[in-house]
């Protein structure tokens, strides 16, 4: 399958985010604790270590450098010593560094089945772009208009590749917009391999 992960692939994205989750707890909600905020009475103790393992999985992304920018802008925001809320820590990450899109909790939807399903259409990209760029999945209204710019992507892919063989070869806007629709059809096609390894793993 396109896109599919190597077994090199799937162990340096397993070891990047063992990584990402130990700077998270260093740089961030270690420097916190050292700062002296503390778990608000109201949440448990249980809870509020559950919060810190989510938060470990969500800003895993972030650099170093980022994660420390966070610590030290949630530390000045605060005006007690309860610890932030999760919106709270979430909303400042997003305002340092975006997290990429195949973290979007709204992209785990390409990993369902629908992810396959969208294959089959032939419209993956597009719905990966939908999701991309309104962070959630398309509703049915909407297919129809992604539907339609599927078959148009895949009539100027197919020119583009017709072009790129030829003496004239192919325009600069056109060699760009092909690398960009190629580059997020690998990116797409990752998505739904990861969901259908999970499922797989599921059935064994």
């Amino acid at each position: 399958m396109v896109g599919a992960m190597s077994e090199e692939q799937a162990q340096a994205a397993t070891d990047s985010a063992v990584k990402g989750k130990a700077a998270v707890r260093l740089h961030l909600i270690q420097r916190l604790e050292a700062a002296g905020l503390v778990r608000p009475g109201r949440v448990s103790r249980e809870a509020f270590e559950a919060g810190h393992r989510h938060l470990c999985e969500r800003l895993g992304y972030m650099t170093v450098d980022n994660l420390q920018l966070l610590a030290e802008t949630l530390i000045d925001a605060a005006k007690g010593r309860d610890w932030p809320t999760e919106a709270v820590i979430v909303l400042a990450a997003r305002s340092i560094q975006e997290p990429p899109p195949a973290q979007s909790r709204a992209m785990t939807w390409l990993e369902s089945v629908e992810g396959p399903k969208a294959v089959m259409r032939g419209d993956l990209v597009e719905v990966y772009r939908h999701i991309r760029r309104h962070n959630r999945p398309p509703l049915p209204w909407q297919m129809r208009e992604i539907a339609e710019q599927a078959r148009e992507n895949a009539r100027r892919l197919q020119i583009a590749e017709e072009w790129l063989v030829s003496p004239q070869g192919l325009r600069d806007d056109e060699a760009k917009w092909r690398a960009a629709y190629l580059a997020d059809r690998r990116a797409a096609h990752e998505l739904v391999e990861r969901g259908n390894q999970k499922r797989a793993g599921g059935a064994e």
